[in-house]
């Protein structure tokens, strides 16, 4: 069986994807490579959503190109009341009992941050309005993968500005994105009722 090795980092980068999105992944920080531009130890990032990807290692086939590390990372979902220095113990304390040997290091900490529910009020009151005149019911939760705090709305929350996840639909994903024309007309009148609404009421 003929194995393929790419001849450079560019080409190596070009066979390499987001396993999230599909976007391009580029190479980021400070890499360590040998001369012959093999990389030891480095990152990756998603081009699109930034997502980190850490290289550690070598060359799988040359014994004498590889770190001697081993080097395990965990995806922990917290939440918003969960501190990560707790988990980053709890983790070093599984180690001790365990009697390995170890360093525990929080690589990437990304904050989440809810709505205050009294401030979000006016906005999710003018949303539920909007969404009764226009397609007759009350809006639905949708399900948590397209309702979590991971949403572009994470930002304002954190500046105390209320936001909300809202939409006339899910697109299609695996870095295609797409939705029917109705959908798009639907939410074009929901989003211009809903700012209608907001722009409407007293200050308070």
């Amino acid at each position: 069986m003929d194995v393929f090795l790419p001849a450079s980092l560019e080409e190596a980068l070009e066979l390499l994807a987001c396993p999230a999105c599909r976007s391009p992944l580029d190479l980021v920080g400070s890499p360590v490579a040998e001369a012959d531009g093999h990389v030891l130890e480095g990152a990756l990032a998603c081009r699109r959503e930034g997502t980190r990807f850490a290289i550690r290692g070598g060359v799988p086939y040359k014994i004498t190109k590889t770190v001697q590390q081993c080097a395990i990372y965990l995806d922990v979902r917290i939440t918003p009341v969960q501190n990560p220095l707790d988990i980053r113990e709890d983790l070093r304390r599984m180690l001790a009992s365990l009697g390995l040997a170890g360093e525990v290091e929080l690589y990437t900490y990304r904050p989440a941050f809810e709505a205050d529910p009294r401030k979000v009020e006016p906005l999710v009151g003018a949303i539920t309005r909007a969404h009764r005149a226009l397609v007759g019911s009350t809006p639905t939760h949708a399900p948590p993968p397209f309702s979590s705090m991971w949403r572009d709305i994470n930002c304002f929350n954190e500046m105390r500005i209320p936001a909300v996840t809202y939409g006339p639909g899910v697109s299609v994903g695996a870095g295609t994105f797409g939705m029917k024309v109705d959908d798009l007309v639907i939410g074009a009148k929901l989003y211009a009722l809903t700012a209608l609404d907001l722009c409407s009421q007293d200050r308070v």
